[in-house]
This record gives C-alpha cells, sequence and structure tokens, in this order.
C-alpha cells in the first residue's frame, strides 16, 4: 500500500511538470506566433496573441515587451511604442543579441514619428557600432537629420548607407525621394534612371516614381518611369491608367488610344477607352473596328451611338437609340440628349420630345430647353427647318 501510494505521488509530480512544462512551451510559443503575425501585417491578431499573455514573466519578458514595442510601432502608435522598448530595456534586452538591435533602431524610429528628432538621432549615435551594419539604421538616422533640418548630415549618412550597401535599393529610393523633396529635379531624375537600369525595382514602384514627376508637371520624366513601368508589367491596368494620364497631358491621344489598345489584349474592357481615344485623335475607322470588339453589350451600345454622332449618322444613331432604351443606356443622361438631338436632326420631334423629357441633369437641362425652342420653331415654320 505505501509503495502504491508512493508510486501515485511520483506520477502527480511527474504530471504536474509536464503540465507545467507544456503550458510554459505554450506561452513561449505564444510569443513565436506573435511575432509571426506581426511581420505578416496581422496587427489585429498579433495583439490578441500578446494580450492573452497576463504575466510576462511567465515567458521572456524582454521579448514579449520588445514585440509589444515593434507592434505599437507598426500601428503608428509611437509614445506607446516607446513605452514598451524602454519596458524592454528594463528587464535587460540589451543582452539579446538579436532583438537589441531591432529595438534601438525601432526606437529611433518612434522618435521620428513623435519629431522627436534629437533624441532619436543621439540614440543611434550611442548604438552606432552595434547597429553600423544595418541598413535600416542609415534610412532612420538620415531620416531624423533630414527632418531635424540638417540635410548635410542626413546625406553625410545617407551616402554612408549607400557605400556600404550599394545594392540596396531602399537607400537609392530614399536618396531619390529626399533630392524630389529638396527640388533638385535633374539631379533626382538621374538617380531615377541609376535605379531604373540597375536596381530590382518593381513596376509600381518605377509608376509611383513617375506619378510624382507628373504630380510636379514634369512630363517627359514621368512617361520615361511610366514607359519602362509598362515595359516590367504591361498588364497592370493602373499603370498603364497612369502612363495615359501623362501622354493626355501633353495632348498626346494617339499615344494614349495605342497604350490603352495594348491593354486590352489583356483587359477586353478597355476597348471602350481605346476606340473612344481613337475617335477623339481623329481616327474614325480605327475607333469602329475596336467598338466592333466590345463584349460588354451596354458599353459596345453606347460607343456606336457616340461614333455615329461624331460621323453626323443621325439615321443611325436612331435606331440604336431604340434598342439602348431596353438597356441602362435609359438612365444615360448625356446619351438621351444625343438622341434626342439625333431625332430632332431627322424631324422625328415626338421621339426628340420623349427623350428630352427624360433630362434632369442642370448642365444639359438648358441645352434640352434650346433645342425644344428650335423643335417649336421648326413645327410652326417647317420651311425653316426643311
Amino acid at each position: 500500500m505505501k509503495n502504491t501510494l508512493l508510486k501515485l505521488l511520483i506520477f502527480n509530480v511527474f504530471l504536474m511538470a509536464s503540465v507545467a512544462s507544456s503550458y510554459a512551451q505554450e506561452e513561449l510559443n505564444s510569443l513565436d506566433l506573435a511575432a509571426f503575425l506581426i511581420k505578416n501585417k496581422n496587427y489585429s491578431r498579433a495583439n490578441s496573441v500578446l494580450s492573452q499573455i497576463k504575466d510576462p514573466h511567465e515567458v521572456i519578458p524582454e521579448r514579449f515587451y520588445a514585440l509589444k514595442g515593434i507592434l505599437e510601432l507598426k500601428q503608428k502608435r509611437y509614445a506607446e511604442a516607446l513605452a514598451a522598448f524602454d519596458k524592454a530595456i528594463e528587464e535587460g534586452i540589451s543582452e539579446n543579441l538579436e532583438l537589441a538591435p531591432l529595438v534601438w533602431e525601432s526606437m529611433g524610429e518612434s522618435y521620428l514619428g513623435i519629431k522627436e528628432y534629437k533624441k532619436g538621432i543621439q540614440l543611434l549615435q550611442s548604438k552606432h557600432s552595434i547597429l553600423k551594419d544595418r541598413v535600416r539604421y542609415y534610412q532612420i538616422k538620415a531620416s531624423l537629420h533630414f527632418e531635424n533640418r540638417e540635410p548635410i548630415l542626413g546625406w553625410d549618412i545617407l551616402h554612408s548607407g549607400i557605400k556600404r550597401f550599394p545594392q540596396e535599393l531602399s537607400l537609392m529610393k530614399q536618396k531619390w525621394f529626399y533630392l524630389m523633396d529638396q527640388n533638385l529635379i535633374e539631379v533626382s531624375f538621374e538617380t531615377a534612371k541609376k535605379i531604373m537600369n540597375d536596381y530590382q525595382i518593381s513596376a509600381l514602384d518605377l509608376a509611383r516614381m513617375g506619378q510624382m514627376y507628373r504630380n510636379i508637371q514634369s512630363m517627359d520624366k514621368a512617361i520615361v518611369l511610366g514607359e519602362a513601368a509598362r515595359l516590367k508589367d504591361p498588364s497592370d491596368e493602373e499603370i498603364t491608367k497612369d502612363l495615359v494620364r501623362s501622354y493626355i497631358s501633353l495632348g498626346n491621344l494617339t499615344a494614349s488610344a495605342k497604350l490603352f489598345t495594348e491593354l486590352s489584349t489583356y483587359h477586353p474592357d478597355y476597348l471602350v477607352e481605346a476606340s473612344e481615344l481613337w475617335r477623339k485623335a481623329g481616327h474614325e475607322v480605327m475607333a469602329k473596328n475596336l467598338a466592333m470588339g466590345i463584349r460588354n453589350p451596354v458599353k459596345k451600345l453606347k460607343q456606336s451611338i457616340t461614333l455615329a454622332l461624331m460621323s453626323e449618322d443621325f439615321n443611325t444613331m436612331v435606331l440604336l437609340g431604340e434598342k439602348g432604351q431596353r438597356t441602362a443606356l435609359k438612365e444615360d443622361q448625356d446619351i438621351q440628349y444625343a438622341l434626342a438631338y439625333a431625332n430632332f436632326m431627322v424631324g422625328d420631334y415626338s421621339t426628340t420630345q420623349k427623350y428630352l423629357s427624360r433630362i434632369q441633369r442642370a448642365d444639359l437641362f438648358k441645352k434640352a430647353m434650346a433645342l425644344r425652342e428650335a423643335m417649336n420653331r421648326c413645327e410652326s415654320e417647317v420651311a425653316l427647318c426643311f
């Protein structure tokens, strides 16, 4: 009996130890899970995971507070991030060779966020020997100097980073950004071309750089970068549309029409825009040919009506208009006015009146009134409109 009780006691001790070990492992895994979620930008779930840890000392407290700070930083809660990082320091994060550099950098970024630039600079400078081999150190410290109105120091740090990491795209992009920010447009464009030719930059990033040139009316530069972006990804709708905006700003409708025509091979819906731009560029045959390929019946019908109007083919417009009244075009105010005008031109005043009765938009309402007056004159003096 005594031996049996002893065995049970020993078993319970091992069981409790096993449970405690499992619990500790579960808590430890919670930190791993939180780190994984933060890395994948799932901040709400990461916050839930960390919130379930009631006592950080039951896990690894310095890692807990470091992750908490990084999570706050990612959500732009800079003061809360700094408070968490201070806790991590209290818990001995400085001795963690893996996490400490990340914490120092993140603190620098947090100071940047709350605009306490000098504190951020002083902190990073004090950790230079630890951080000098990390790209992010140069990025953050340069930004702190630029924002603190110390551009010379900012450029020194940035160029030091580029010299140490010559293939690092993020540093070159930062250089380009600050050149733009300081209105050094020509120098910035030389940097942009170097980035375009020598670095693995995404099509989207090139397009965004082009947008910034377009925003300052440097259309030639915007087009160079936009074309490079489109070459990398010709199927991207936003990249092509952005490039079209630059060409249209220069009045180059033909180039814009070509771009939409090429885009329509990936996205057939853009045949509408392509056809319309060819029409505006004065190439009606091309516009009509493309319009025939439009798959959306309503869009195809609308484009056909528009092309008929430009050709002053009012009889065709009348026939197309009858089809359009069984579609969503019945609610299209521009089309309704165009059809009213077409019926007026062929002398069908009752149908003209039907279309005019649907006009409610203010800018078209005035035109509708003028058309009614013209119709009334024609009815009273037929010879006037013969």
